[in-house]
């Protein structure tokens, strides 16, 4: 399972991005396993769906 640095997550508009190995992935709200923030590490799953990656059980791994 990979892991990666929460680097943005606007909880008003329910979505984000996850820095991993020099990719950005996006994540939405309704992927989450627990609830995320700004410089938490996390582990997830990628999906990818019309050529763009996304992560979806994004669990917390450290706090930020």
């Amino acid at each position: 399972m990979p892991t990666g640095n929460v680097k943005f997550f606007d909880t008003a508009k329910c979505f984000g991005f996850i820095e991993c190995e020099g990719e950005e992935l996006y994540v939405h709200a309704g992927d989450l396993i627990d609830l995320i923030k700004k410089n938490d590490r996390v582990s997830f799953e990628i999906q990818e769906e019309n050529g763009k990656k996304s992560a979806f059980d994004v669990r917390i791994v450290k706090r930020g």
